[in-house]
């Protein structure tokens, strides 16, 4: 008997019966409906990816977010990249900073941040659309979920609003749109011209692209000559119509001497003394173990290069070849200039995922209970490893800001909103070598020529590679400009503060380096008093007498 009193061969019977049957049949074909339901799986990812950046949201801004965040914040008070700010980065970057100032707020990382989590938003989208492209569904909802856990790593600071978070959205959309072109209508080729071209705007490394992506269509297409122009004529008119469109803009506001300046010339000096391709893979191999990213990508970089190793020995198709190109294109944008900072490596996580996604479904397909278990576990394993539970569930996120890798910039933020008040009509602050977060948390604009220790540092030092001479005379005249131009304007019109962080050691030993550091503390001491010194940064207030 059942509890109801029904004998249990009736109760059977009746689960047998065809209305019941049709009922439970139906529900779980309408079940299935909803998960076969691309935009309800794509929802549901965001969400999680969402909720997973939530505890970064209010975190205080680091250096280049600041740099950036004031330049935003210059455009909507009507001044011009290049001209009235000065910065190294292309400018899509600024207007997309300045969009989220408009609409969050002037002084909002909230709102930078969000922004951020709304471009990776579109970066999970094209991740899934291009998986399912190449692969099929199953290896789309694979990758895509894998994005959406992993894309805010602590390692690669993949939930900081860093230029290269932003840069992978139009990344994705390019490689989504060319092979589309490639397997259809040459037309969509114009779409991937126009990402890459948006892409290259937000910062120049992406143009490495390129290295494949032509090569890749020429060889697809090679027999079909008709199709190949047309699809090399439509991907030039897409990346033209950006850079046309930039270009105007330049030419309007009247930057474009300056653009060249800060951005093409200042970006061929400012590299590191040993860019080798030795010196790329030694470091990159260094950051991977000593950074934490083996934790988080460890596991999918293995399934990548094993994929990739049997594509090239057993199944070069086409989608095989092109996502493994993808994969080396961006780590080639990773070791670019011999630079090596850890969100450099944010636009290749998605393509790592892509290729990694293929391979777990691949061997979820031959349905071994030991295969599939293996994958579980190990997966699930390796995502403990890389999620920072302590972050995420356990500490207030107020407090997350104490971090040791967010503290100077914590205490920058803390600084600039204790200090912010007492800076009237006419004064300005000025800080050596905190960087432009200060600038971003004051909200005040800095009529000053602004150069942080740490770049002059890569223009003064004496360089162990040689360049060419029209580059060395460049760099020499940028920097000695920069110094002049600073002292000189300063002790005309001192600030009311002036703000001073560690600087690099070797710096003081540099010749031009020992004049500008020697200048700049006769300025200080002569003429400040100190009023805080804390991890590291001297706050100096201006004496009476020198107002």
């Amino acid at each position: 008997m059942c509890r109801a009193g029904i004998p249990i061969a009736g109760f059977e019977e009746n689960l047998r019966h065809p209305a019941i049957v049709f009922s439970l049949r139906e529900d779980k074909q309408q079940v299935k409906k909803i998960l076969d339901n691309k935009a309800v799986i794509i929802l549901a990812l965001l969400l999680l990816m969402f909720l997973l950046r939530s505890v970064f949201f209010g975190l205080p801004l680091l250096n280049d977010e600041g740099m950036y965040g004031y330049v935003g914040q210059r455009i909507l008070e009507g001044d011009l990249p290049y001209r009235d700010v000065e910065d190294n980065k292309p400018p899509i970057l600024y207007f997309i900073y300045a969009a989220a100032l408009f609409i969050f707020g002037n002084v909002s990382e909230r709102g930078i941040r969000i922004f951020a989590a709304l471009f990776s938003a579109g970066t999970l989208i094209y991740l899934f659309l291009l998986a399912e492209l190449l692969f099929d569904r199953k290896a789309a909802l694979i990758s895509s979920t894998l994005f959406a856990a992993l894309s805010s790593g602590m390692s690669f600071l993949g939930w900081t609003a860093e230029a290269e978070i932003f840069m992978t959205l139009p990344l994705m959309a390019t490689g989504y749109f060319f092979f589309k072109g490639v397997t259809g209508a040459p037309k969509e080729f114009a779409k991937s011209g126009l990402a890459l071209g948006a892409a290259f705007f937000i910062k120049s490394t992406a143009l490495a692209h390129l290295l494949f992506l032509l090569p890749y269509v020429v060889i697809a297409l090679w027999s079909e000559k008709k199709r190949l122009y047309a699809s090399l004529a439509y991907f030039s008119i897409g990346f033209a119509s950006v850079a046309l469109a930039v270009l105007f803009y330049l030419l309007s506001t009247d930057t474009l001497a300056d653009f060249i300046k800060d951005v093409i010339f200042y970006n061929m000096v400012y590299v590191s003394t040993d860019s080798s391709p030795l010196s790329a893979v030694k470091l990159l191999i260094y950051k991977f173990f000593n950074e934490g990213m083996a934790e988080e990508i460890s596991l999918f970089l293995i399934l990548a290069v094993s994929k990739t190793v049997h594509s090239l020995v057993a199944e070069r198709t086409r989608a095989n070849v092109f996502s493994m190109g993808l994969l080396l294109v961006t780590l080639i944008e990773y070791c670019h200039g011999g630079k090596f900072f850890a969100f450099y490596l944010f636009p290749a996580i998605p393509v790592l995922l892509l290729i990694s996604g293929e391979t777990m479904r691949g061997l979820w397909d031959r349905k071994d209970i030991l295969v599939r278990t293996f994958l579980i576990v190990v997966t699930a394993f390796m995502g403990y490893l890389a999620v920072d539970f302590n972050m995420y569930f356990l500490r207030d996120p107020g407090r997350f800001s104490l971090h040791p890798r967010n503290k100077v910039n914590a205490v920058t933020r803390e600084i600039a909103l204790s200090l912010r008040e007492k800076v009237g009509p006419g004064d300005y602050v000025y800080n050596w070598g905190v960087e432009w977060e200060l600038y971003f948390y004051f909200a005040k604009k800095v009529p000053i020529v602004h150069l942080d220790l740490d770049h002059l540092y890569y223009l003064i030092e004496s360089r162990k590679t040689k360049k060419p001479a029209f580059l060395e005379k460049f760099r020499e005249s940028f920097a000695e400009e920069i110094q002049t131009e600073n002292i000189r304007k300063l002790s005309e019109k001192p600030p009311i503060f002036f703000i001073i962080s560690n600087p690099r050691p070797t710096f003081e030993n540099t010749n031009k380096g020992a004049f500008l550091f020697q200048e700049m503390e006769k300025l200080v001491h002569t003429r400040y008093k100190l009023v805080k010194a804390v991890e590291g940064i001297r706050v100096y207030q201006l004496l009476k007498s020198h107002d």
